[in-house]
């Protein structure tokens, strides 16, 4: 009903079958949408740069192209990279390509926002404000957060290619 509700054109009309299916489809959608929705970091494997959204993928590509990504970027990337489980150290390495690059103020940021220091950790922003920040390539993207985006990516390839997650394979084990 919600879908059929948010049609510009009266729904009312519509026959029966076609609502039926609609819900189905409807249904079909989301139960899929949950299933790599709740994936944890880690468990869609190692994190690969071909599964960013495009977002990400300019400012990855911009960072390791050694181009001075502003501190906004950098702390979008850094947050994102965090979230779909890069390691501290992988995403510390990633910024000696930053013209600036000092390790030590670098170490201490990263580390800052993976919550190591001070206990409070930082999620990646949602696509809202990464187009606030001026990051978004994208007129339109059918994307509301960067992390589900790569989540979806990275579940449909495992699934492409008959490989679980890893917490999946686990519970059928």
């Amino acid at each position: 009903t919600e879908l059929l509700a948010s049609l510009p054109v009266p729904t009312e009309d519509i026959p029966a079958k076609l609502k039926k299916d609609a819900k189905a489809l409807l249904e079909q959608v989301d139960a899929t949408r949950f299933k790599y929705a709740e994936l944890k970091p880690g468990e869609l494997g190692s994190v690969k740069p071909e599964f960013f959204p495009p977002c990400m993928a300019n400012l990855y590509s911009q960072l390791l192209s050694g181009v001075d990504v502003p501190h906004l970027g950098r702390f979008d990337l850094t947050t994102f990279l965090l979230s779909v489980g890069m390691p501290s150290e992988q995403v510390i390495a990633l910024f000696k390509h930053a013209p600036d690059y000092n390790e030590r103020v670098t170490r201490y940021h990263v580390t800052q926002l993976a919550g190591k220091r001070g206990g409070k950790s930082y999620s990646a922003p949602s696509c809202e404000k990464i187009k606030a920040h001026g990051f978004c390539p994208l007129a339109q993207c059918a994307t509301r957060h960067p992390v589900t985006y790569y989540k979806r990516e990275a579940f449909k390839s495992l699934k492409e290619k008959g490989q679980p997650p890893k917490a999946q394979a686990k519970a059928k084990a």
